[in-house]
C-alpha cells in the first residue's frame, strides 16, 4: 500500500485534515446511528434534540453486506475460506490498515483515505471497487474496529500457518469484514442487516407510545451494547496518553497511600513487581509505534529494536508477557468463545496485543492496542499481575486509586486557577476539618466542591472501571446494575450518598467561606472516572437519569441530573480554559458546565465531548498541560 492515499474523499475532492480535530482531542466513536432514531416532530430549529439527531445524521454509517444484496458470510462459509489463506499475510494485512486508520483516526480524521487506499489496492470489477464506489457516493465507512479485530482473531484462530499457502485476496478479505459487520450489528427489530423502510417505520411508531419503565426495559439489552461498543472503540491519542502516564506514574504515591514495599512513585512500584524499569518499556512502545506511525511496520524483531535502542529486558517482558506463540494463542482465542459470544470481547487481544512468530520475531495486532499496552492503561494490569504477594497487589490496588484521585484534583485546582468564573473551591480535608461537630467524627463528603455564579458544583472521583463481563458484553443486566448500584447510585454506600451528604451540609452551613447558599443555589453532582469507567453513551446516562431522579428529586429544580464523567471530558474543560486565556476570550466556564448538564439532565447528552460537538463546537482542544507533559515524556524516551 503506497504512503500516498490514491483515494480523493468523497465527491472525489483532494482530502484535507479535519481542523474540528487536527492536533486537538479526539472523539470517542460513536458507532452506527441506530436506524429507529429520527429527530422529533415540529421541533425547533435550536432545539438541543434536533441539533443532536443532525449531528449524529450526519456521521458515517458502517457498510454492511446488505447495501450490496449479499448475504453475510457465516462463521462457517469464513472459516472454510480462511483455511486456504497465509495466516501472517492475511493477519499484517488487517493489521497494517488497522494500525493507519488508528493513526489517522487520532490526527487528521481522515480514515476515509487510509480506508480508501485500502480498497484501491483491491483492484476493478471486484468487491473492492463496490465498496469504494459507495464510499465516494455515500461517504460510509468500511472499518469499524470491533469487527477488524474478530476478523483477525477468526485468521489466527482458523488460517494456515503453511508458508506456501496463498496470500489473501482483498476482495476476500472485504467481503468477510462486511459480513462481521452485518453479524456485529444486526437488530433483533429488523429481519436484516439492512432495514427495510417499514420496519423502521413501525419501530418509529411504537416507541413514542412507550412509558418510562417500558422505554427503560427496551433499552437495557442496548444499553448494554453501547457500554461494551463504546470501550471496544474508546480511541487513545499519543499525547494525551504519554501524558496521563507521567502523571500517574512519575509522580510521588498520596501521602495518605499505604506504600510499604512500593518504593517512592508507581514507576518504582512497576520495577519492584516487574524487574524492568517502566521508561525502558516506554521507550520499546515509542518505538514500536513510530515505526506503525511511520513506515506502517506490523512485523518486529528482537534484532532490529535492539538496535534501535530498546532495552533488552523490555523485549523480554514483552516476548515473556504480552506475546503469545500461535498454538498458545489458539488456546486463549478458544477459552474467549467457552466464555460466550466473541464480537465484543478484547481482554485477550489487548492483553496480548502480539503474536510471537518464534523466539525472535513477533506480529503487532493493533497499533492501538501496543501504544496502550507498552506506554498505557494497560501498565497497571503488568505490575498488579507480577508483584509477588497478594499483600503487595492490594496496597498498590489501593495506592492507585489515590493516584487517581490526586490525578483528577490537579485537574480540578488547574482549571479552577485558570477561570474567573469558578469563584471558590474546597477539597475533601478543608470540608471535614470544618464541618467536623465531633472529635473523632469526620462527616462524610466528597473529594472536591467548587462554586460559580448561582451553582454548587460537588464532585467524588473512584478509579472504577467497568466489570470485564459488562465491558465485554458477557454480563446480565442484573450483574451491571447491581455493580452501578453498589459502586455508584446507593444512597446508603454509594458515591450518591457522599455528594448528597455533602450537599446537604454546604446547605446546612449556607455556603463556604464567602460563597453563600440559598434556595435559587443550583446543584451540580459528577463523579469522575477512568476513560475505562461507566460509558457517557445516550442510552447508558438514561439509565444513570432514571436512577438520579430517585436519589435527588427532592432537590429538584434546584439540582442537574447526576454525572458519571470520563476524566477525559474533565480534561477537556482545562482546554477550553487554556484557549481563553490565550486567546483573551476567557469563557465563563460555569455557564458552560451548567448548559452541559442542563443538556444532559434534559436530553442525555451526558458526554461533554458529543454535547459539545452538536453544539457545533469548532475544537475540542487539548489543555497546555498535556501538551508540554508529552514533550517532557517525548524527551525522555528518546534516551537510550
Amino acid at each position: 500500500m503506497s504512503g500516498k492515499s490514491r483515494y480523493r474523499g468523497p465527491g472525489g475532492g483532494k482530502g484535507k485534515p479535519n481542523p474540528l480535530f487536527a492536533g486537538g482531542r479526539v472523539p470517542t466513536l460513536p458507532g452506527s446511528r441506530p436506524p429507529w432514531i429520527a429527530p422529533p416532530r415540529n421541533a425547533p430549529p435550536g432545539d438541543p434534540i434536533s441539533q443532536l439527531m443532525s449531528f449524529m445524521q450526519a456521521q458515517p454509517q458502517l457498510i454492511v453486506c446488505g447495501q450490496f444484496g449479499l448475504k453475510p458470510l457465516t462463521d462457517d462459509q469464513r472459516r472454510e475460506l480462511l483455511a486456504g489463506i497465509n495466516l501472517y499475510d492475511a493477519l499484517e494485512t488487517v493489521a497494517r490498515v488497522q494500525g493507519q486508520w488508528d493513526v489517522a483516526y487520532t490526527t487528521t480524521q481522515r480514515v476515509d483515505l487510509v480506508e480508501g487506499d485500502f480498497l484501491a489496492g483491491g483492484g476493478t470489477e471486484g468487491m473492492c471497487e463496490r465498496v469504494l464506489n459507495r464510499m465516494v457516493i455515500y461517504g460510509d465507512h468500511l472499518i469499524s474496529p470491533r469487527a477488524t479485530a474478530q476478523l483477525q482473531r477468526e485468521i489466527i484462530e482458523y488460517a494456515s500457518a503453511d508458508e506456501a499457502a496463498p496470500s489473501v485476496d482483498l476482495d476476500t478479505l472485504v467481503h468477510m469484514l462486511l459480513s462481521i459487520t452485518s453479524e456485529q450489528n444486526m437488530d433483533a427489530e429488523f429481519a436484516g442487516d439492512v432495514p427495510t423502510a417499514a420496519e423502521v417505520a413501525k419501530l418509529q411508531r411504537e416507541l413514542p407510545r412507550m412509558g418510562l419503565e417500558e422505554t427503560h426495559e427496551y433499552a437495557k439489552p442496548l444499553i448494554q451494547n453501547e457500554i461494551a461498543s463504546s470501550l471496544f472503540n474508546q480511541p487513545l491519542k499519543y499525547e494525551i496518553v504519554l501524558s496521563n502516564t507521567y502523571d500517574l506514574w512519575v509522580t510521588a504515591w498520596a501521602p495518605r497511600s499505604n506504600i510499604t514495599g512500593l518504593g517512592a512513585t508507581p514507576a518504582e512500584a512497576f520495577k519492584i513487581a516487574t524487574g524492568v524499569d517502566l521508561l525502558d518499556v516506554m521507550r520499546l512502545g515509542a518505538r514500536i509505534v513510530k515505526r506503525s506511525n511511520d513506515a506502517h511496520q506490523v512485523r518486529f524483531t528482537r534484532d532490529g529494536l535492539l538496535a534501535d535502542g530498546a532495552a533488552e529486558g523490555a523485549i523480554d517482558l514483552l516476548f515473556a508477557n504480552m506475546a503469545k506463540p500461535l498454538d498458545d494463542y489458539k488456546v486463549e482465542l478458544q477459552g474467549d468463545r467457552d466464555k460466550g459470544e466473541v464480537g465484543h470481547q478484547r481482554y485477550t487481544l489487548t492483553r496480548f496485543p502480539f503474536l510471537a512468530v518464534d523466539d525472535n520475531t513477533f506480529v503487532m495486532l493493533r497499533h492501538q492496542w501496543a501504544l496502550d499496552r507498552l506506554c498505557g492503561g494497560q501498565l497497571y494490569f503488568e505490575a498488579w499481575a507480577s508483584f509477588s504477594s497478594g499483600g503487595l497487589r492490594n496496597r498498590f490496588k489501593t495506592a492507585m486509586c489515590d493516584a487517581f484521585e490526586v490525578f483528577a484534583g490537579g485537574i480540578l485546582h488547574r482549571i479552577f486557577d485558570k477561570c474567573p468564573h469558578l469563584r471558590a473551591i474546597a477539597d475533601e480535608d478543608e470540608m471535614q476539618a470544618a464541618w467536623s461537630e465531633k472529635k473523632g467524627e469526620t462527616p462524610s463528603v466528597c473529594d472536591w466542591m467548587i462554586f460559580g455564579k448561582g451553582h454548587c458544583i460537588v464532585i467524588d472521583a473512584t478509579n472504577h472501571a467497568v466489570k470485564e463481563g459488562a465491558a465485554q458484553g458477557l454480563a446480565s443486566w442484573d450483574d451491571y446494575s447491581a455493580d452501578v448500584e453498589a459502586i455508584f447510585t446507593s444512597t446508603e454506600d454509594g458515591k450518591f450518598r457522599q455528594l448528597l451528604s455533602t450537599i446537604d451540609l454546604v446547605r446546612k452551613h449556607g455556603g463556604w467561606g464567602n460563597e453563600k447558599v440559598d434556595t435559587t443555589t443550583t446543584y451540580a453532582p459528577l463523579i469522575v472516572v477512568p476513560d475505562a469507567g461507566v460509558v457517557n453513551g445516550l442510552l447508558t446516562q438514561f439509565d444513570i437519569n432514571i436512577r438520579g431522579v430517585k436519589a435527588f428529586g427532592h432537590l429538584q429544580p434546584h439540582v442537574y441530573a447526576p454525572g458519571i464523567v470520563p476524566i477525559s471530558d474533565i480534561q477537556l474543560l482545562e482546554g477550553f480554559a487554556d484557549i481563553g486565556r490565550k486567546y483573551g476570550k476567557n469563557p465563563d466556564m460555569m455557564d458552560m458546565i451548567a448548559k452541559w448538564r442542563i443538556g444532559a439532565s434534559k436530553y442525555g447528552l451526558a458526554s461533554l465531548q458529543l454535547f459539545l460537538l452538536s453544539q457545533g463546537s469548532p475544537i475540542l482542544p487539548i489543555s497546555e498541560h498535556i501538551l508540554t507533559n508529552s514533550r517532557k515524556v517525548i524527551r525522555l524516551l528518546k534516551d537510550s
